[in-house]
């Protein structure tokens, strides 16, 4: 057998073998092929693990064998499409469907020509009868081992065209039985993951809420073994760019194969090329694992490090923040945030935040979204003297916004009453008491500019968190109008982040609303969700952490018992809980006793001297929060000399839990194991095989316990 592809023999990524018209995407672990066939057509070749150089020879375009089903271009073809066009016949999912204004559909597209840049492929179909070219776009990421695609639709005729469907991609696997892993959820209950076969037929996940969430999550896993590993066997998986309203269809085919469709929701309606004009669908990203669920979460989170998350901060480390909202929600005033500040300056916190209630009349729900003008019955002194006073503390100072959202009570809707989406002569569709700006509106984005900016000016914010609070209805403005919101989102937060490149950008929605890879691009972190409970939490982690690094992934401690669950839980539990990702709390720690404060002081301070690890470091999830009483995951330092280890006792045990067998360490290598109170020494080999005792015996135990690899 031949020896293993390598990445050394090459400059590029992305070959061609012109004999057997193949396209290679290489990467690190995994390979992906597409041909040309004889017919001019493009075919999914493979997906799979790194073959030998004889092994890729041999892949070409297959013989023909005859199905139950022919179509008049598909005598008995059994290819796996690389891309499904809707040619009048098609019965499957479309990637495309391209309606040429007074006439039939392009729908004949043949290969044309390719151009190898770098590690990015750009093919070009071009449509046998109208000038319509389609131009597929791959890049790979070899490190990661993933491939980022995309479409650009081309309109170099004369007639208008009309975009169907515009999925941003397929990814088709070979027949075979399969199941998929993907997360549903709601409001303070996102990221609950589905492990499920597919079967005959589709499966569709989508949003029609005009955001990311909360109802499912753009991401998702394929794998054939029949229960999920986190460090054995294969999987394929995938994650969409799409903002708004997206669309994932599996759709398992009469003869066994599945096709994965995703990108933009056809609910949104046609986008029209004028002659002239091009579509580019949003990015997704697809990868290979042979390593388990374990191996493709460290090679995501990489990616997303690397290639997603703005890289203005990513060096930086988050800060720990203190927030007002669940401490005083509406009632936040001067007085009541000085308190909370000279709180969190005895913790070792580093930034306190102004959420919702500091603007217009805002002393409830009902009124004043739209008026962003400080409240000066609240803040007599003014925002910007008390974010000078904040400073002066030693803390950086942070403040909440809604900006596409307007309350009918308010001076803004009294004076733009058309600002709105509505339909005309409809009663218009409150939630929590606000409705949505028509911000794809020129000027309503004029307006929302000058407010951000005025912001930034008057208060020189170190952090911003940007919330909404509601779904979209009544969306006005024309076909453009779901896509033209998403885009000015974009728009705004581009804008906001170039006026202060060094500001920290919080995303939410509700929670979970926009936990979704669209907005890590403009965001330097998102709100996981609003449920702060910990043993919520550790479930919603732990899926989010499948995806998503844990720099994008807020987690805040709150006050016990939590008003969402009504469940109470120990002050340690919930900070270890909240340790696990972006640090910070949600309660009112003015009133905490001086034991409580002492505590959280205690673990802020090992969260400082740890959360390099976490930032930049591998996950290794132990025991799900799903297979019994224990809870546990580590981090592990690149260079491997360095760990921690997180231990969570959620449920009565019923036998006392064994040793905690460790993963990722130097097998050789001497650590110094730190439980706190007490220290020893072990060596990698034996803390991964015979494992470690973690010392969580009751319910609510917890324990934050590091390694460091002895000189």
């Amino acid at each position: 057998m031949g020896k293993p592809f390598s990445l050394k023999r090459q400059k590029s990524c992305v070959l061609f073998n012109g004999r057997t018209r193949v396209f290679f995407l290489s990467a690190k672990d995994s390979l992906y092929a597409l041909g040309i066939s004889g017919d001019k057509r493009l075919y999914h070749a493979y997906y799979g693990k790194n073959l030998s150089a004889g092994a890729r020879a041999a892949l070409k375009e297959p013989g023909k064998k005859e199905l139950a089903y022919h179509s008049p271009s598909n005598r008995g073809i059994s290819l796996l499409p690389e891309i499904e066009i809707y040619d009048g016949h098609n019965v499957f999912e479309n990637t495309l469907k391209i309606k040429v204004s007074g006439s039939g559909y392009a729908s004949d597209f043949v290969y044309r020509s390719h151009k190898i840049s770098g590690n990015r492929l750009d093919i070009a179909l071009k449509d046998r009868k109208y000038p319509v070219y389609v131009i597929l776009h791959y890049e790979v990421y070899p490190d990661n081992n993933i491939i980022r695609r995309s479409i650009t639709v081309n309109n170099r005729g004369s007639a208008t065209l009309h975009l169907e469907n515009y999925y941003s991609g397929c990814l088709a696997l070979p027949a075979g039985d399969y199941k998929a892993g993907c997360f549903h959820g709601s409001w303070a209950n996102e990221m609950n993951m589905i492990f499920e076969p597919l079967t005959a037929g589709k499966k569709v996940l989508e949003s029609r809420t005009g955001n990311p969430g909360h109802l499912h999550n753009p991401s998702f896993f394929i794998t054939r073994a029949k229960n999920m590993s986190e460090e054995n066997g294969e999987y394929y998986y995938g994650q969409l760019f799409c903002g708004g309203n997206w669309k994932l269809v599996f759709e398992k085919r009469f003869y066994g194969a599945v096709c994965v469709t995703g990108g933009i929701n056809d609910f949104n309606g046609p986008v029209t090329l004028k002659p002239g004009g091009s579509f580019t669908t949003p990015d997704f990203i697809t990868g290979f694992s042979s390593g388990g669920l374990g191996q493709m979460s460290r090679d995501v989170h990489d990616f997303h490090r690397q290639h997603t998350l703005p890289q203005a901060n990513i060096h930086n480390y988050r800060r720990i923040l203190v927030n007002s909202w669940e401490a005083f929600y509406f009632s936040v005033d001067e007085k009541k945030f000085e308190r909370l500040a000279d709180a969190a300056v005895k913790t070792g916190a580093e930034l306190v935040v102004i959420d919702d209630g500091w603007f217009g009349g805002r002393y409830s729900d009902r009124t004043s979204l739209g008026d962003w003008e400080e409240n000066r019955k609240k803040f007599p002194s003014g925002i910007r003297a008390l974010a000078r006073k904040v400073r002066e503390k030693g803390l950086m100072f942070g403040i909440w916004i809604e900006p596409e959202m307007v309350n009918p009570e308010s001076a803004l809707y009294k004076k733009h009453p058309g600002w709105c989406h509505h339909y005309a002569g409809r009663k218009k569709t409150e939630m929590r008491n606000q409705l949505v700006l028509n911000i794809s509106k020129s000027s309503v984005r004029k307006y929302l500019k000058r407010v951000i900016g005025r912001i930034i000016k008057k208060y020189d914010p170190d952090y911003i968190k940007w919330d909404m609070n509601r779904y979209m209805s009544e969306v006005s403005g024309g076909e453009k109008a779901w896509r033209g919101h998403t885009e000015a989102v974009y728009e705004l937060m581009s804008y906001l982040r170039a006026l202060k490149p060094s500001i920290i950008l919080e995303g939410c929605a509700g929670g979970g609303g926009r936990f979704a890879p669209a907005f890590m691009k403009y965001t330097d972190q998102m709100w996981t969700s609003d449920n702060n409970d910990p043993f919520s939490r550790l479930y919603i982690q732990h899926s989010a952490s499948l995806f998503y690094p844990a720099q994008a992934m807020c987690c805040h401690a709150a006050d016990s018992p939590y008003g969402i669950t009504g469940r109470a839980s120990r002050t340690q539990f919930r900070i270890h809980a909240a340790m696990a990702g972006n640090f910070g709390t949600e309660a009112d720690i003015t009133r905490w006793n001086a034991a409580d404060l002492k505590l959280l002081a205690e673990n802020i301070e090992i969260y400082k001297g740890i959360r390099d690890i976490i930032f930049t470091g591998d996950l290794y999830r132990l025991e799900p929060p799903h297979d019994g009483a224990r809870v546990s995951f580590m981090y592990v330092s690149k260079n491997k000399k360095r760990a921690v280890v997180y231990a969570f006792m959620q449920a009565k045990p019923g036998p006392k839990p064994g040793p905690l067998k460790l993963k990722g360490l130097k097998a050789g290598a001497v650590y110094e194991i730190d439980f706190g109170e007490m220290k020893k020494s072990a060596r990698g080999d034996e803390l991964m095989k015979r494992g470690l005792d973690a010392g969580v015996r009751k319910t609510q135990d917890s324990a934050v316990i590091t390694l460091s690899e002895k000189a």
